[in-house]
């Protein structure tokens, strides 16, 4: 408010003012660094300004304003436009000596790269940008660019590379001056972790120090959300709901997500769903699905999240639909290396519609040659082993599974081997899922003693998840 207010103060046609003197073109940069993760929108409105009142479009000062208006563009869903301001930043740094300004904007230029999919750019930015701040030892952009590289390292299947470059930037002692740096360390370490399905406590442990940071300064940010919803997620997904619920109630009390706040309460949706609150959880995804989001990683698992919740509340073709589109979109992109989860929800969804219909042998072929034609559009093969990701074996027999119910063929011996995938990754509500549909497959065989024993792991594996619990007492005759 107050850098805004000297903006409106500033003589006309002056660039310098006051004692000491002041540079507008500084005023305007301080405040959009105040306003860029409290208030995107008015971040712009700022930058357009600025942009206007540029007297040297080639200058280092014209260079600081595009690349805050790129991070600003960015944020309200246009990285597209992000990336053109920040290429204009960048090549007006690089014909400087390497500067602090050029680190940021390479640490920005990276986010938005990252948003659209594009990985070897991204990690190319990455390299470049931990370079940069080495050579200026700046440890503050040197710890903040080495976790992102580290993130990068992860997803190229270097999982030992990546290991070793965040452990690294933990162990960078800024004597608490600059909690960024830390905040992001922790939350790319999660991600690590987490992507590689490991135990949860040992994900959690990773995240604390980000949190206390956080906490320490007052911070509650797209990072500080980020981090907490990870944390809650893997606690989630290995049952324990209510630790997850504890990280994340206090901060999504009302239902008002904001770009900022979007990962907590995409979070708080998906444990509403599991507490039962299915209409709750569906409005406060319908909220999150109108906020701009630049990252296609977050649109694949809003799309996911949101289908699980039309699932549950019984409206199977408009999951469908909704996981159709998100399809489209991302695959063919370098995104496409996490669209096992997706695929495994459409044909989920597929399923239900089938079954509930229903659907004669022939409509049913059509779904199966549908969803048998998607993953050979991705990249990579979505389902094949990866060193960076834990859970492929679980979801590649998940996703044979739903096949097979889409098809209408008998597949008890293949949700059993399902639910024994999730049992290694410490996964009940998605082992009790898989247990309960073979529960139904056993029941149909007439093999009531292994439906009944089936139906009591299902139960016991079930626990705090509400809509799958009741599923399962539904299909149980005692």
């Amino acid at each position: 408010q107050q850098w805004r207010r000297a903006l409106e103060l500033w003589p006309r046609d002056v660039e310098t003012a006051g004692t000491p003197p002041l540079r507008k073109s500084d005023v305007f940069l301080a405040a959009m660094d105040a306003l860029m993760h409290t208030d995107a929108t008015s971040a712009a409105a700022v930058a357009k300004e600025a942009m206007h009142a540029l007297a040297d479009p080639e200058s280092l000062i014209a260079a600081d304003i595009y690349q805050r208006a790129g991070e600003s563009l960015g944020l309200l869903g246009n990285p597209e436009a992000a990336l053109a301001l920040l290429g204009k930043a960048i090549a007006i740094y690089e014909t400087q000596p390497a500067s602090i300004e050029l680190a940021r904007a390479l640490r920005r230029r990276e986010i938005f790269e990252f948003a659209l999919g594009q990985l070897p750019e991204a990690t190319a930015t990455a390299e470049r940008a931990v370079e940069v701040s080495s050579s200026l030892n700046n440890l503050v952009e040197y710890q903040w660019m080495l976790s992102v590289l580290a993130m990068h390292n992860a997803e190229h299947g270097d999982t030992d590379l990546a290991l070793e470059r965040i452990n690294e930037a933990v162990d960078i002692d800024l004597a608490g001056a600059a909690p960024m740096g830390l905040i992001t360390s922790a939350l790319v370490h999660t991600l690590i972790l987490a992507m590689a399905s490991v135990a949860a406590d040992e994900v959690a442990a990773a995240g604390r120090p980000g949190l206390e940071a956080a906490a320490a300064w007052g911070i509650e940010n797209y990072y500080v959300s980020t981090i907490r919803a990870n944390l809650a997620e893997v606690l989630r997904q290995s049952g324990q709901i209510q630790r997850a619920v504890e990280l994340i109630d206090p901060v999504t009390t009302e239902l008002a997500p904001t770009v900022d706040s979007f990962p907590a309460h995409g979070e708080r949706a998906s444990l509403d769903l599991v507490r039962g609150r299915v209409d709750e959880s569906i409005a406060r995804f319908e909220i999150l699905a109108t906020l701009p989001n630049p990252l296609i990683w977050n649109r694949m698992d809003l799309a996911e999240r949101f289908a699980s919740a039309e699932l549950w509340s019984g409206r199977p073709q408009r999951a469908l639909d909704r996981l159709r589109a998100m399809l489209d979109e991302s695959l063919g992109t370098d995104a496409d290396r996490e669209s096992a989860t997706v695929l495994v929800q459409a044909a989920r969804a597929a399923a239900d519609v089938a079954a509930s219909t229903p659907l004669g042998s022939s409509a049913r072929r059509e779904l199966l040659d549908e969803l048998t034609a998607l993953p050979p559009r991705a990249s990579a093969d979505p389902f094949a082993p990866h060193p960076a990701y834990g859970n492929r074996e679980a979801l590649a027999a998940t996703w044979k599974t739903e096949l097979a119910r889409v098809a209408g063929e008998p597949a008890l011996e293949r949700w059993v081997s399902a639910a024994q995938a999730w049992d290694r990754l410490t996964r009940p509500h998605d082992a009790a899922y898989s247990r309960w549909r073979a529960a139904t497959e056993a029941r149909r065989a007439n093999q009531g003693v292994a439906a009944d024993r089936l139906l009591r792991r299902a139960t016991a594996d079930a626990r705090e998840h509400v809509p799958l619990l009741q599923a399962i007492r539904d299909s149980s005759p005692r």
